[in-house]
């Protein structure tokens, strides 16, 4: 699943959200929509049951964005990694804003190996 989110973070925004839709059809047809029927009958309460599987639905996809997003925040902090670790340096990079943009500086991995 991790190879797949790793992908999903370095897609443009139509693909993105073209696939991100298809997660949000799936989950709600396959999995939110018969646990929301059992609770609620969609010919007598249809808002109570969509609902009840568009938040579940919500929720599940949510978590899923949630994911990519921590996906790509650690590729881009590999790539500043390896802009230092091109550079020669045995350092870890920490970006660190500027107020005319962003630079990175490159800090010894004393200690990082920890964190690891």
């Amino acid at each position: 699943m991790d190879s797949i989110l790793y992908a999903w973070a370095e897609l443009n925004p139509g693909s993105f959200f073209l696939r991100l839709g298809s997660l949000w059809l799936a989950t709600f047809t396959v999995l939110t929509a018969p646990i929301a029927e059992a609770s609620f009958n969609p010919g007598k309460d249809p808002l109570k049951f969509v609902l009840a599987a568009g938040i579940g639905t919500l929720l599940l996809v949510s978590l899923v964005v949630l994911r990519i997003h921590l996906v790509s925040q650690v590729l881009h902090q590999e790539g500043e990694n390896n802009l230092c670790q091109k550079k020669g340096e045995n350092k870890v990079a920490y970006p660190v804003v500027v107020s005319s943009g962003k630079a990175v500086n490159c800090v010894p991995c004393v200690g990082m190996e920890l964190f690891w």
